[in-house]
């Protein structure tokens, strides 16, 4: 659907990632012993074991880089569940078609092999494990496939001029590095459809004789993207963040024969090296906004991210007075501390690599925003209470800890981002400290310090909340922890499996521990007819049936898509509230942005969780997220996974 807002076009989509359902171990057959060499079919009588064509329920592998398994065109498509190329094992392709089974790169070559004059596209799916190759000895070798890992892959060209490969697909998760190799000719090319937003692409560089040449045929996005110098070409350029047209990488230093100017753009969307802020020199309480960082010397800018290392200096940030971080990343390493003086938005995204936060307000703190938790870290309450809105990403552990005063609390109220991470609830100063979630975090652990009773943090029995697992001190000693097994756990249930009571309190609230069992089954089953999987659309109203259950839609009902998500205009910014299902916490619901649909850019990125509004009834709450109107276009969808 497309609205005008304030003179700008907003266009606002839904999407949803269905889960993949497990699946049993298959066996491992290697293929190809060392006796064979030449030509082979790769589904022909020439398996180890079993000597027939595979079938589903086997995975093989192939590490004989002296046999060559042909494939498609002529001799057509793995039947296995995936073949492992090892080794320099190589596959020959002799025509287009689907892979069939995944196709494992791990230390392996894809060879287009096919006819002179027979161009070829390949789909189906292709993972890199380890560093591999992509080679094209023959025309055009168009890549299809979906394409995962974070392995490194080369590629080049053999036998010809004029020759190209076409990297096009999906991206599936690919973080490795696309590495454009020189060629045994000059005038290879290569060119990208789809954008890798987590890979890099760099060059072999070192022989402008044989230079393959990159075809800004469309707007494309990379991680990183390094390129051979013009003025020494064994040297690479490794570009800063931002997009670039032919005249803007000949500025940047590029060498001209490295690319070619087809109308299309190269994006490098890592920022530029994180500035350290904050010297050894300085100490106490600063703005964290103000003039103390170390370059530039004024207040951050979007497109740097910052580091602080310092515990000596304390950033103050939030209330009225020193406001939001305005940078794209503030970094926080060796308990270097955050002091929040009153409520507010964080900006940036703030990342807790070792560092603390510390509500210093003096007053309740409401803390919206985006946090990420790299490596062990610390939140800390030294006045009133705080409650963190934010979304919480990450998988390092967070202490969270209370100084000074009895009677405070700290609530976690945002969104679970994907955190994997414990939360270690540490003896407080003063007696009487609590916790309380109004979040579920499926992925990640809960535990206690213990050890002194009369310092025991207490967890309030508020809401129905799942961790994946839970450590509790026992009655008998507060030294040792109770490790309890999955279910669900009322104040009583704790008492009986040994939970010393001064370590929680019973507000009529339940903890589950486990990933509770999906209630998508139920659900689908529940509809009187065979409605298919989650990733189906049963009644085609574009949305997955894991959507509609999702978000309360019927399947079998093309005009019942349940609570669809609310969008608008408030004061200039783009308010987007989705439905949140509260029954089943292995749901994981977020945003993604793009700039335009042309390059299939989405991130994860370009908005902010606002907060989350609680429902005592219904079987939802509801997330709101803010999204800038800084851009003529933006595309926003909702994602769902479980």
């Amino acid at each position: 659907m497309k609205r005008k807002i304030n003179m700008k076009t907003w266009i606002l989509c839904l999407a949803v990632l269905a889960a993949v359902a497990g699946q049993a171990v298959a066996d491992v057959i290697t293929i190809n012993p060392a006796a064979p060499t030449g030509n082979q079919d790769w589904n022909g009588a020439l398996w180890g074991d079993p000597a027939a064509a595979p079938t589903s329920g086997n995975d093989y592998v192939s590490a004989n880089k002296l046999v060559w398994l042909r494939s498609l065109g002529s001799y057509g498509s793995f039947n296995g569940d995936s073949l492992t190329l090892q080794s320099a094992a190589s596959l020959f392709l002799s025509g287009s078609g689907s892979l069939g089974g995944t196709l494992i790169l791990d230390g392996g070559s894809i060879q287009n092999r096919s006819a002179a004059g027979v161009d070829v596209v390949v789909s189906g799916s292709v993972r890199v494990d380890s560093l591999s190759d992509i080679g094209n000895f023959n025309e055009i070798l168009e890549l299809q496939t979906a394409l995962s890992g974070s392995g490194d892959l080369k590629l080049l060209s053999y036998n010809g001029m004029n020759r190209q490969i076409v990297v096009g697909g999906t991206d599936g998760g690919f973080t490795g590095d696309f590495i454009l190799r020189n060629a045994a000719y000059s005038n290879t090319a290569v060119a990208f459809n789809t954008s890798f937003t987590g890979a890099g692409l760099t060059f072999q560089g070192g022989d402008l004789a044989q230079a393959p040449i990159y075809q800004l045929t469309n707007d494309i996005s990379f991680l990183t993207v390094s390129m051979p110098s013009a003025t020494d070409v064994s040297v690479l350029v490794k570009l800063e963040s931002g997009t670039y047209d032919a005249a803007a990488l000949a500025a940047a230093g590029v060498h001209a024969s490295y690319f070619s100017d087809l109308g299309g753009t190269i994006t490098a969307i890592e920022s530029v090296p994180p500035i350290l802020m904050n010297s050894a020199t300085a100490t106490g309480n600063q703005d964290w906004n103000g003039a103390i960082w170390g370059d530039p010397a004024a207040v951050p800018t979007a497109g740097n991210d910052y580091v602080s290392t310092n515990k000596l200096v304390w950033l103050r940030a939030l209330g009225t007075t020193y406001g939001s971080f305005n940078g794209d990343f503030l970094t926080l390493q060796s308990f270097a501390s955050l002091f929040l003086s009153g409520s507010g938005n964080l900006g940036g995204t703030l990342n807790l690599d070792g560092g603390v936060i510390q509500n210093r307000s003096g007053m309740d703190a409401v803390v919206t925003g985006n946090i990420r938790v790299d490596s062990l870290s610390e939140i800390g309450n030294i006045g009133d209470n705080l409650e963190l809105q934010t979304s919480l990403s990450g998988s390092g552990d967070l202490k969270v800890f209370n100084n000074t005063e009895a009677n405070r609390r700290i609530l976690f109220n945002g969104t679970d981002a994907g955190f994997t991470g414990t939360f270690i609830l540490r003896n407080s100063t003063g007696t009487n400290f609590a916790v309380a979630f109004n979040t579920s975090y499926p992925g990640a652990g809960l535990t206690f310090e213990g050890g002194v009773l009369a310092k025991a943090p207490k967890y309030q029995l508020t809401n129905d909340i799942s961790f994946l697992t839970v450590s509790m001190p026992s009655a008998a000693n507060v030294s040792v922890p109770v490790d309890l097994a999955p279910g669900i756990y009322d104040a009583a249930a704790l008492v009986a499996a040994g939970v010393h009571a001064s370590y929680f309190s019973d507000l009529g609230g339940t903890i589950t521990v486990g990933v509770p069992p999906a209630g998508y089954a139920t659900w689908a089953a529940g509809w009187g007819e065979e409605i298919g999987s989650d990733a189906e659309d049963f009644d085609g109203d574009q949305l997955s049936n894991l959507a509609e259950y999702a978000l309360g839609g019927d399947p079998t009902r093309i005009d019942d898509q349940g609570e669809v998500p609310t969008f608008g205009n408030v004061a200039g910014t783009m308010v987007y509230i989705h439905a949140q299902l509260k029954s089943d916490t292995s749901l994981v619901y977020y945003l993604e942005t793009a700039e335009d649909l042309l390059s299939n850019s989405w991130t994860n990125s370009g908005y902010t969780v606002t907060g989350t509004n609680v429902m005592a009834e219904g079987d939802f709450n509801f997330v709101t997220n803010t999204i800038p109107m800084t851009d003529d276009e933006t595309f926003v969808r909702l994602m769902i996974e479980k």
